[in-house]
C-alpha cells in the first residue's frame, strides 16, 4: 500500500482515511475505517472539484445501486476547495481486500475457461443493471446512463457467500455518465464523428456502454491467457496486434474466443451492443460444444 497525505482525514464526519490503494485516471481508492463500527470501507475520491464536476457526482449518487455483485455505497460526500479533500466522495462496503488480480496470480495467472467465464458473468450482470439503472434527465430530455468506465481485474473483489463459494464483485462503481442519444461526451468527439461517421474514431476517451464492454472483453482475455493485452491506444497508435485468446490457449474454444474477440472490436459499433449481450454470448460459449474445424484437412 502507499503512503499518502490524507491519512487520518474524516469523510462525511464517520470514515478515516487510512491508505491509499490505486491511482485512477479520475479517481483513487483508498482503505478507511468507520469510526462508530470500526469496520473498514473502501472510499474512492474524484479529485475534480469544479461545478460541472459537483454537478455530475451528486446527480450519479442520488441513484441506488442494488445488485448482489456490487458492493453497496454507504456514504457520500462533496468538499470544497482549498480543503486538500477537495472533489467527490463515495464510501462502499469493504468486503475484504482480495481481487481477480491478485487471485490470478495465486494460480499462476492460469484458469480453466470455463471457470474465468463462470467468475465474469456477474460482473456482465452487475454492469448491465448499472447501465439500465433508473434514468436522469439530461438536456433536451435525454436519459443519461450510469457507466462503470473502468473496469480491470484489480477492479473485481472476491468473497464467499454463505455457502463458502468464492464470489465476484464490482468493489466500486458510478464512474461517469453516458448520453445516451450521442453516446459521447465532448463536443470535440461529437465534430469528430459527424466528419469520420460512427465508430471511425479514436474512441479511448469514449464513455458509454460499448466502453464497458471492451474493459469485460479485456479482463476475460487475461483471465483465460494469462497475458494484460495491448491496450487499445497502442493498437490504435502502432497497429498492434492482439493475438487470439485460442492461439494463445489451446484450451479456450473457438467460441468462447470469438466472443471475447468481439467484445474487444476496435470499432465500438462491432462490439457487444451491452454487457448484457456479452453475458448471453458467454453463457452460450461454455453451454453449447466446440464448433468442428471446416475446411479439408491435408
Amino acid at each position: 500500500m502507499m503512503d499518502n497525505g490524507l491519512r487520518g482525514y474524516v469523510i462525511a464526519g464517520r470514515y478515516t482515511i487510512h491508505d491509499r490503494l490505486e491511482v485512477h485516471d479520475s479517481s483513487t481508492l483508498y482503505r478507511g475505517q468507520d469510526g462508530e463500527t470500526r469496520a473498514y470501507v473502501l472510499l474512492k475520491h474524484s479529485g475534480d472539484a469544479s461545478a460541472a464536476a459537483r454537478q455530475r457526482f451528486e446527480r450519479e449518487c442520488r441513484r441506488r445501486a442494488n445488485h448482489p455483485h456490487m458492493a453497496h455505497r454507504l456514504a457520500w460526500q462533496w468538499v470544497d476547495r482549498p480543503d486538500p479533500r477537495a472533489g467527490g466522495w463515495e464510501v462502499f462496503e469493504w468486503n475484504g481486500g482480495r481481487t481477480l488480480a491478485g487471485w490470478l496470480a495465486e494460480h499462476n495467472n492460469v484458469v480453466e475457461p470455463r471457470r474465468a467465464v463462470e467468475m465474469l458473468l456477474p460482473i456482465c450482470r452487475a454492469v448491465a443493471d448499472l447501465h439500465v439503472a433508473e434514468g436522469h434527465e439530461g438536456r433536451g430530455g435525454d436519459q443519461y446512463r450510469l457507466i462503470h468506465n473502468y473496469i480491470t481485474l484489480d477492479d473485481i473483489g472476491l468473497r464467499h457467500d454463505q455457502q463458502g463459494h468464492l464470489q465476484t464483485f464490482l468493489r466500486d462503481y458510478t464512474t461517469s455518465y453516458a448520453e445516451s442519444r450521442y453516446q459521447i461526451t465532448s463536443a470535440t468527439t461529437w465534430r469528430i464523428e459527424q466528419i469520420s461517421g460512427p465508430g471511425q474514431f479514436d474512441d479511448t476517451h469514449r464513455r458509454d456502454a460499448p466502453t464497458d464492454v471492451y474493459a469485460l472483453g479485456e479482463a476475460l482475455y487475461q483471465l483465460v491467457t494469462g497475458h494484460q493485452p495491448v491496450s487499445i491506444v497502442e493498437r490504435r497508435r502502432d497497429l498492434a496486434q492482439v493475438a487470439r485468446a485460442d492461439a494463445v490457449n489451446p484450451a479456450v474454444s473457438r467460441r468462447l474466443a470469438d466472443a471475447i474477440e468481439q467484445a474487444m472490436a476496435l470499432n465500438p459499433q462491432q462490439r457487444f451492443a451491452s454487457p448484457a449481450v456479452l453475458g448471453t454470448a458467454l453463457e452460450e460459449a461454455i453451454r453449447l460444444p466446440a464448433r468442428p474445424a471446416t475446411g479439408n484437412s491435408t
